[in-house]
């Protein structure tokens, strides 16, 4: 991939993948796919017959930040630059990725997707913000592409997700995106997103050490927020 491109070209509505990199985001990686999912591509879009998808994702921190992916609270917030010393939590205690399942649904739809579940399909809001009360009355479900649909892009429908929702959440995860500011931000998505996985009653982390964890889903919400920061001063969260 030449990242000194962008990821996309043209303007609305005929957007398109510029090359060399459309072949990049055609192929899908079975590293990047959990073996209990589908394993398969789930969109394609921007003259793309199908990406590459993920089921894995970077923590942005807690979302407590209104779910944007900049100067958030986590390790891999939007351009950040993370070094291990900046990690003051400590890296046995502070997530740096975990899983989320592929989406399933029509996309762009108006009722809840047939043949998704509250852990296949995505919440929509056009107010450019979320809230807990907008989050439970949404305007739209899977809008423009399916959960975990390219692994090359780091945006919260794709490659990122943090912790305001615990595992696996019994409410969908909501989205919106920011509607003004400098132009590099305009249309980012933003996003309370869960971890989300097949397994009974959990998913897999990887900490920022580089070991793996099975995670409860019932682990208390309080805990699993302070995993996902780096400089929260919580050294020792009891999980």
């Amino acid at each position: 991939m030449d990242l000194s491109r962008p990821l996309y070209l043209g303007t609305s509505p005929n957007f398109f993948v510029p090359p060399p990199n459309d072949f990049a985001v055609r192929t899908t990686l079975k590293l990047f796919l959990c073996p209990s999912d589908k394993a398969g591509p789930v969109s394609g879009g921007f003259g793309v017959a199908e990406f590459g998808p993920t089921n894995y994702a970077a923590c942005t921190g807690s979302g407590l930040n209104g779910g944007s992916p900049y100067d958030a609270d986590g390790i891999f917030y939007a351009n950040s630059k993370t070094r291990l010393t900046d990690i003051t939590d400590g890296t046995s205690n502070t997530v740096a990725l975990s899983e989320s399942t592929l989406g399933e649904g029509e996309e762009n739809s108006t009722p809840f997707p047939s043949g998704a579940t509250v852990q296949t399909a995505y919440a929509f809001l056009f107010s450019g913000t979320l809230s807990d009360s907008g989050c439970q009355a949404p305007q739209r479900w899977n809008t423009s592409n399916r959960r975990g649909f390219q692994w090359v892009s780091g945006e919260y429908r794709c490659s990122s997700y943090n912790h305001y929702y615990p595992p696996n959440h019994r409410q969908p995860d909501c989205f919106s995106y920011i509607p003004s500011g400098p132009p590099e931000r305009l249309f980012t998505a933003i996003a309370w997103r869960a971890a989300r996985s097949r397994h009974p009653a959990g998913v897999n982390i990887v900490l920022a050490d580089g070991s793996v964890r099975f995670v409860s889903d019932n682990i208390p919400l309080d805990t699993w927020r302070k995993l996902s920061t780096r400089t929260g001063g919580e050294v020792n969260p009891d999980y």
